[in-house]
């Protein structure tokens, strides 16, 4: 393979990469209605509490207004709702009952998810894969 050849474009295989596992993600938790963008976004609140929108784009590595437009969605749904802060100009979401419940049912999906992509690539390749995105995109 001719890695200088366009063909060979790294950026634009990841992305397609990313695009296709993203709709095989969605299509299992189509019943949930839970999106690839929106399920980090449940289980960092889960796992960190309250946070506010810059907060919540730090943690999952996304643009604020790509958040705010996922965050209405979800506080639509219920998923999520706005907690009262001492600065009324800081917008700070939480997880609801709802939004428990909808994380509970998401992520036996998603590890069945994960365990697929496992199988179908070998678990050495699946670490390799894992420490190589981690070097592209480092935290």
């Amino acid at each position: 393979m001719d890695l200088k050849h366009p063909e060979a474009c790294l950026t634009h295989g990841l992305m397609r990469a990313a695009r296709t596992l993203a709709r095989g993600f969605e299509a299992e938790a189509a019943s949930l209605g839970v999106s690839a963008p929106q399920f980090p976004v449940l289980a960092r609140l889960s796992g960190m509490g309250a946070m506010s929108v810059g907060q919540i784009a730090v943690a999952v590595d996304a643009d604020r207004t790509t958040i705010s437009r996922n965050l209405a969605v979800m506080a639509q749904k219920g998923w999520i709702a706005e907690v009262a802060t001492e600065d009324r100009r800081e917008r700070v979401w939480d997880l609801t009952d709802a939004g428990r419940e909808t994380l509970a049912l998401a992520m036996p999906i998603w590890q069945a998810w994960q365990s697929r992509l496992v199988d179908r690539i070998g678990a050495d390749a699946a670490v390799d894969l894992s420490k190589t995105l981690r070097t592209l995109a480092p935290t």
